[in-house]
């Protein structure tokens, strides 16, 4: 069912660097269904699928959700250990796949830049994983081409062996969400509080903040 609902357009970007032995780190949105997403990249990849998310903290819904979320083959990491477990079972070739779109309310690491019109924070998470592990980067787009059916298209932010300025990786991915949102607005959770955190006026645009 989730094959039939759920088309993966260029999968072979992905799959020819895993060939290679290459794993490769996928970035992605709350947009659409992002819970099929990954549903749906389990099943086709054809390679191990490691996916980053937050432990709930009650046990059984905790339980309930990986069940629901790993149950095509995928493995869940804690995000706050993905880089060490990245280190540690180097060896494997895998994709790692993350959705950072969330504000980073609670790290001291935070990109600012011009966002639907807002001064917008952004996790530095993935763009740091990028620069420790030097893994490929791919977003994945996903739009809905009709009720309850969506299409996956992956699109590269950077190579392996591209160098970026601090802060490109996350302003290429805050760009490339913000043209998502701006072409199908009712498919981004309008409802989730994305704006909490206030810029300061000392604080430039266009930088990290430690």
């Amino acid at each position: 069912e989730i094959r039939r609902r759920v088309r993966i357009v260029n999968l072979e970007a992905p799959r020819a660097l895993l060939a290679q032995g290459q794993s490769v780190l996928l970035v992605a949105a709350h947009q659409c269904n992002w819970e099929w997403m990954l549903l749906a990249l389990s099943l086709e990849l054809g390679y191990p699928l490691d996916a980053a998310y937050k432990p709930l903290v009650d046990n059984w819904a905790e339980r309930e959700m990986k069940k629901v979320r790993t149950r095509f083959g995928s493995r869940l990491v804690p995000a706050k250990d993905l880089l060490a477990d990245i280190i540690k079972r180097r060896d494997v070739v895998r994709a790692v796949a993350m959705v950072a779109v969330q504000e980073p309310t609670t790290s001291e690491h935070k990109y600012w830049t011009r966002f639907l019109n807002r001064d917008t924070a952004f996790y530095l998470g993935a763009e740091e994983l990028a620069r420790v592990t030097r893994l490929p980067v791919f977003f994945i787009a996903m739009r809905r081409t009709a009720r309850g059916y969506y299409e996956m298209h992956f699109e590269p932010l950077a190579s392996a062996a591209q160098p970026l300025p601090a802060g490109a990786l996350t302003e290429r991915y805050a760009r490339r969400v913000e043209e998502q949102i701006r072409s199908a607005p009712s498919d981004w959770p309008w409802s989730h509080k994305r704006w909490k955190l206030k810029r300061s006026l000392y604080q430039n645009r266009g930088r990290s903040e430690a």
